[in-house]
């Protein structure tokens, strides 16, 4: 065919994602730059100007089962993504010349749906529809992005806040918002047959046949399932874990390191999670979900382990800033592919959408909640109780994946529940 002598599209549809979620990053990525100089224009503290960021994943929790993965049923993404990227740019256009903090909330409000969107929702339903046989290194590739936006949007912010102020900073964002628009309107699509194509590794008649009924279950027989239940603690707890990277700059600090060092811890941590993500997407493909949970608890095990045990050394510091990066990665990455290896793809972004308010709900409280057990009983106090925390989230793999070929005889289509079993 004509079409496949031109080669796979969603190849084309891969490499639009992993440029969406650049300016995507913008929104959390690089929100900590505009706290100082935001908080002394404003005249408003550090933890009222914080609490924009809990707004937004307030947002992102609620509007993903409600707002945003509805919309993705019947709004062409292409058309949705685009207007996600232009709410996100008129957001920072408002930041740019208010002076309320009333507004700078207001605008976390709408930015939160964009945010939910290209984050959490669009990325497991391109990952199933162009690449089902390889979901988790396709998710792994889209999601890497981040933390490379992250890491080059915050350098620049950095330099163009000092030059230029922060309000023109926004502005810049406006324009990089803007110049990606395109990019989602020209070339994204649904699925293959969009373009005349198949999936790629699924005939023509599998393909078909799957559009009619697809695996699984229905997100209100998932609900009935002790599965569904388990996994959401699971996940919760590994956001919980996850979020108290936010600390590890301060501590590092607090052992003797300058701004400017524990800034490259930072950075440490972004580049963790680029790299992170794309080998936990490709060893949850190869090896299975089990092998790929358990890495991922492993990896921060051994992160918090070297940072307790540093002595102050950098390098061991760095090292397990770098091992965070599956951890980090776990909830957005290993969430989409559990969801789809226990529950199928018949109505995958309806459930998944429910453990995103679930974790956006309890992540947007962790840090707080983190401040306070480190006010108890200090750094290294906090980063032990991850680790035992990280055990038990090891545990929960276990027994989840354990508890798969139970669910999958649930599943809607007795023939591929029975061919999954095999």
């Amino acid at each position: 065919m004509a079409n496949e002598n031109k080669g796979y599209y969603g190849n084309k549809i891969l490499a639009v994602m992993v440029l969406l979620m650049l300016p995507m990053s913008l929104i959390m990525n690089t929100a900590s730059i505009f706290y100082t100089p935001c908080t002394e224009e404003l005249g408003v503290s550090l933890s009222a100007f914080g609490a924009n960021l809990t707004i937004i994943m307030l947002g992102s929790a609620f509007g993903a089962p409600f707002v945003t993965t509805p919309l993705t049923r019947k709004i062409k993404l292409r058309w949705l993504l685009s207007a996600a990227l232009a709410v996100e740019a008129a957001c920072f256009a408002v930041r740019a010349v208010t002076s309320s903090i009333l507004v700078f909330y207001a605008t976390s409000v709408f930015i939160s749906l964009p945010m939910g969107l290209l984050c959490n929702v669009s990325i497991p339903i391109v990952a199933n529809a162009w690449f089902p046989k390889k979901p988790g290194s396709a998710i792994g590739i889209m999601a890497s992005s981040q933390g490379l936006g992250g890491m080059l949007f915050s350098a620049l912010g950095g330099v163009l806040i000092q030059n230029i102020g922060w309000r023109n900073t926004f502005w810049v964002w406006v324009v990089i918002c803007v110049i990606f628009i395109p990019f989602a309107a020209i070339i994204m699509r649904n699925d293959p047959s969009e373009v005349g194509q198949t999936t790629q590794g699924v005939d023509t008649q599998a393909s078909a046949s799957s559009a009619a009924e697809l695996p699984g279950m229905t997100r209100e027989h998932a609900f009935r399932t002790s599965t569904f239940w388990l996994l959401g603690i699971l996940l919760i707890a590994s956001s919980f874990c996850a979020n108290v990277n936010a600390y590890i700059n301060s501590y590092s600090q607090q052992l003797g390191m300058s701004a400017a060092m524990a800034g490259l811890v930072s950075a440490m941590i972004q580049l963790g999670v680029f790299v992170n993500k794309i080998l936990l997407g490709n060893i949850c493909d190869r090896k299975g979900a089990r092998v790929g949970g358990l890495f991922y608890v492993a990896s921060g095990i051994c992160c918090f382990l070297l940072i307790i045990f540093s002595g102050g050394n950098i390098v061991p510091i760095m090292l397990g800033c770098f091992l965070i990066g599956p951890l980090y990665s776990s909830v957005n990455l290993y969430g989409p592919i559990m969801t789809r290896t226990l529950f199928g793809t018949k109505d995958q972004p309806r459930i998944w959408a429910i453990y995103v308010m679930l974790f956006c709900t309890f992540g947007g409280s962790a840090a707080t909640i983190w401040g306070v057990i480190i006010e108890q009983v200090g750094y290294a106090g906090a980063f032990r109780f991850v680790i035992g925390l990280l055990v038990v989230v090891g545990a929960l793999i276990l027994l989840v994946t354990s508890l798969r070929k139970k669910t999958v005889e649930k599943w809607d289509t007795p023939e591929i529940a029975a061919e999954e079993q095999a």
